[in-house]
């Protein structure tokens, strides 16, 4: 089970580095065309955007995988090690809710947006929200998977 959270977040993290050398890349060349060359390239931010987006729906599962995600550091010199425990269990119980949320909207937003082309580069505008749909699955898995490693190292604990 760690060998394939492993995989997947380093699979999560080398997306997220070439998305984020893309837009880079794009930001470059939309700041050098306007104020050098004079011509303005219109669909640059609506990838860049779009590209963005898919960065945050890897990024929420790839740190929650790593266990990198945002905690309180205070309350681990207040409170007692087991409640710190209980704790990390309920943020996944509630990663997985919110990860089932999330794919809810996810795929009601695909639906109810598909058909339409309102961008400058003719996308469907029910592709914008396939970041959503795709980064709820991943953060299900992610916190899934945190949860079934938590639950492991536990039994092992208990056992030794």
């Amino acid at each position: 089970m760690k060998k394939l959270a492993d995989t997947v977040a380093n699979i999560l993290m080398v997306l997220m580095a070439i998305l984020l050398v893309v837009v880079v890349a794009l930001a470059a060349v939309q700041v050098v065309t306007r104020y050098f060359i004079a011509v303005q390239i219109i669909w640059i931010e609506e990838v860049s955007i779009y590209f963005v987006t898919w960065m945050a729906a890897f990024g929420v599962p790839w740190m929650w995988l790593r266990r990198g995600h945002i905690k309180m550091d205070v309350l681990s010199f207040v409170l007692p090690e087991k409640i710190l425990h209980i704790l990390d269990y309920l943020s996944n119980l509630v990663g997985v809710a919110a990860s089932v949320a999330v794919i809810r909207i996810g795929i009601r937003a695909i639906q109810v947006n598909s058909g339409y082309v309102l961008s400058v580069i003719k996308m469907d505008e029910g592709l914008r929200y396939y970041p959503v749909l795709c980064g709820g699955i991943l953060f299900l898995f992610a916190t899934v998977t945190v949860l079934t490693q938590m639950i492991l190292e536990d039994r092992e604990r208990r056992r030794t």
